[in-house]
């Protein structure tokens, strides 16, 4: 399996394209193969000023295992369908970029560059500097391991 790793940082033009990493279009390439769309989907998450974004192979597997009588039950707010009601399709262009939508770079606090945040099976958009702090935040919360 192919999955988004490693930070990368690119300039919004001012046309609000920015391009995605190229390792990031490889695995997203790999997982749309026999799809007719290429590029990212993208929503905000609310748990951070920052835009998360995967490809169509990740909502393909969500909607398999959900279950098809989903309609008939009351079930608690299902925190993925809350984020589908704000996904946008962002094509590729013919340099692999996308138009970042300013809701979306709003949100984020994205204005002249983002930074690209492998997450695994997802990735993250963020304002650089926002992402340094998160980072130095989640970096102190880790002690050494004693004796070394």
């Amino acid at each position: 399996m192919k999955a988004f790793a490693g930070s990368f940082t690119f300039k919004v033009d001012k046309k609000g394209r920015i391009s995605v990493p190229a390792e990031f279009r490889v695995v997203l390439a790999a997982q749309a193969a026999g799809s007719d769309f290429s590029g990212i989907l993208a929503f905000p998450w609310f748990d951070y000023r920052a835009v998360r974004g995967c490809g169509v192979e990740l909502m393909e597997r969500i909607a398999t295992n959900r279950s098809p009588t989903a309609v008939f039950e009351n079930q608690p707010v299902d925190s993925a369908l809350v984020s589908v009601a704000d996904m946008v399709q962002l094509p590729f262009d013919g340099e692999g970029r996308i138009v970042l939508p300013r809701e979306l770079a709003e949100h984020a606090g994205i204005a002249d560059s983002a930074t690209f945040v492998g997450q695994v099976n997802y990735f993250e958009i963020w304002n650089p500097a926002a992402f340094r702090q998160h980072q130095a935040a989640r970096r102190a919360l880790r002690t050494p391991a004693s004796g070394n």
